[in-house]
């Protein structure tokens, strides 16, 4: 019987992605930018970068900088 390996960079969920635009909406973001933030977040690893700026910010952050956050977590893991 062959293991399979899991994937490190497994998709996001529905659910992910619900909560995730929940925050943005939260914190202030309209809906275009909401939508193409959550687009660009595939993996849950980028995801979980992503939030971790956020985080690290106290979500105290401009939708500009979310943004900006957002093709941080981009570049991050296209080098990667």
């Amino acid at each position: 019987m062959q293991k399979r390996e899991v994937s490190i960079l497994a998709k996001t969920t529905d659910k992910h992605m619900t909560e995730l635009m929940q925050l943005l909406i939260l914190m202030g973001l309209e809906k275009k930018e909401i939508f193409e933030i959550s687009a660009a977040l595939e993996t849950t690893q980028e995801l979980k970068y992503f939030l971790d700026i956020l985080s690290e910010n106290d979500y105290e952050m401009t939708p500009e900088e979310v943004y900006q956050a957002m093709g941080e977590t981009i570049t991050a893991f296209q080098t990667a």
